[in-house]
């Protein structure tokens, strides 16, 4: 198993009612995904996160949601290479 800091910062936008990202250059480098104007599912996001903490950043998002807080939550993300990058996330809503 081999981990990495990405070098990359990367903003996204998450469409609630559609339930797709967007994002930067930088999102789609972090998530392993080629850069496009179109919208990325919210599947295909969450299936890069490991399993294992999927489910944590499932009731961060759905609380954040509910609220209406800000939140911020560390998590890997797994490339097709099976590298793992530690992605830190800030948001606001």
């Amino acid at each position: 198993m081999k981990f990495s800091l990405s070098p990359y910062w990367g903003s996204w936008e998450l469409d609630v009612h559609a339930a797709s990202f967007t994002g930067s250059d930088g999102f789609f480098h972090i998530y392993d995904c080629t850069p496009s104007s179109v919208a990325v599912p919210f599947g295909k996001v969450m299936d890069a996160i490991p399993a294992a903490e999927r489910e944590h950043i499932n009731r961060i998002l759905k609380s954040a949601l509910a609220t209406q807080e800000p939140f911020d939550v560390e998590h890997h993300v797994v490339g097709r290479d099976a590298q793992y990058v530690w992605s830190a996330v800030m948001a606001r809503l």
